[in-house]
């Protein structure tokens, strides 16, 4: 069949539009379509969010985006460059960016845009920075998430990177604040719960001996790549312990839930270095299982729903260099159990409940 040319204009279209048959039209359209979609970048994964998390043993780079990403790298003389193709670069990743470059005096970092792709370059001096790799994983609220790590020499030894022991110091992280107000319900909202139970459960830890160490100490906005630095950098500490409360667009979800982070849960085409991550896991997972027993023991007359101790990849539990959990204290998106998160007996009995799983832990590594 052939469709004559009527009315065609002389333009890029028109020559592809109005020449040839029906099947060879249709082709130079979807070929049209497909190049001004890439021009455009409509079809370009989004980058919504960076992060840069500093340990003492490795340095972290993460990026969440939307979709399906082509990676592709090239490895040279103490040198690595992952290049992420077809990308679009949300404002607040862009700014991230920026502020990584160059930032470690290890090695030399730069982000750099080349249309639509974004390169990844890291030279190193390998009598310093030991491996570099990969690994992608599925977060809590995202949709993809991508891990570039950098190890240091001296990664490799577990008493040196992985702070696993039983001395009691101790970071306390209370989720969102300033103008992050996290969930909320009414006038209850999120970051003043978690703070209030947060200062409880340090009080009881101070009295029992703890040195302990809070992200933030009033109602202020911390990123959570500075928090994480805080404990890798800040502290000896040998547990990090993030405090946040749930929401759901079903009202009535409700109990309590507590995460670990299994390494399991990073994948890709770069292998990591294995040595000492069982250690950091079983940690992990002990102290996880500890605390939400202990809390859901704390909290029994109040019939709470056991939600469980799950895995998951957080910002912060990704970025410590020791074991780490999140206890998801409640559902403030439950009228009745935001009631009860606001109330000065119920978050006293969480901070009791989570200092009584964190001795418990300490006693099981003796």
């Amino acid at each position: 069949m052939t469709i004559r040319n009527y009315n065609c204009y002389h333009s890029l279209i028109s020559g592809i539009l109005c020449h040839g048959d029906l099947g060879m039209i249709v082709s130079r359209y979807l070929f049209l379509v497909s190049l001004l979609s890439s021009l455009m970048g409509l079809d370009a994964v989004m980058i919504s969010k960076a992060f840069f998390h500093i340990g003492k043993c490795e340095d972290k780079i993460v990026f969440y985006f939307d979709s399906q990403l082509k990676i592709s790298r090239n490895v040279g003389n103490n040198q690595v460059e992952y290049w992420l193709h077809d990308v679009q670069i949300a404002k607040e990743a862009q700014e991230a960016l920026e502020q990584m470059n160059n930032v470690s005096q290890d090695y030399q970092l730069q982000f750099l845009n080349y249309q639509n792709s974004l390169k990844v370059k890291i030279n190193f001096n390998p009598a310093v920075v030991t491996k570099i790799y990969l690994s992608k994983f599925t977060p809590i609220s995202k949709t993809h998430g991508l891990v570039i790590k950098i190890l240091r020499t001296g990664s490799l030894k577990a008493s040196k990177c992985l702070r696993v022991s039983n001395h009691k110091e101790i970071v306390l992280d209370f989720g969102h604040g300033g103008q992050d107000v996290g969930a909320k319900n009414g006038e209850i909202y999120e970051k003043e719960v978690v703070k209030s139970v947060g200062l409880k459960l340090a009080k009881i830890l101070i009295n029992q001996g703890y040195v302990v160490h809070l992200t933030r100490h009033d109602d202020q906005f911390i990123p959570l790549d500075q928090r994480t630095h805080f404990a890798n950098m800040h502290t000896q500490a040998g547990l990090f312990v993030s405090l946040h409360a749930n929401h759901a667009s079903n009202s009535s979800a409700n109990g309590i839930e507590t995460y670990y982070m299994h390494y399991n849960l990073l994948t890709g085409w770069d292998e990591g270095s294995k040595v000492s991550r069982y250690l950091l896991n079983a940690a992990s997972a002990n102290l996880a299982t500890q605390v939400h027993t202990n809390i859901l023991a704390a909290v029994k007359k109040y019939h709470i729903n056991d939600r469980k101790v799950k895995q998951s990849v957080s910002q912060v539990l990704l970025g410590v260099e020791m074991p780490a959990i999140l206890v998801e204290l409640g559902f403030i998106s439950n009228l009745q159990e935001a009631q009860l998160l606001d109330s000065q007996d119920y978050q006293q009995a969480l901070a009791a409940g989570i200092a009584k799983g964190i001795n418990a832990y300490h006693a099981a590594q003796l």
